[in-house]
């Protein structure tokens, strides 16, 4: 059984960390995912 909660926050998680990695502010990330302004981190 998949439990939907836990896989939402280890997504979260995840978004957070890698921002994290790219010195990008972790609160801006979370604030544009509400406001439809996902991030995405920049490529090699």
């Amino acid at each position: 059984m998949v439990n939907e909660g836990a896989e939402n926050f280890v997504a979260i998680r995840s978004v957070m960390s890698t921002a994290r990695n790219h010195d990008v502010n972790e609160f801006e990330v979370l604030r544009d995912a509400f406001t439809g302004n996902s991030w995405i981190p920049a490529g090699p």
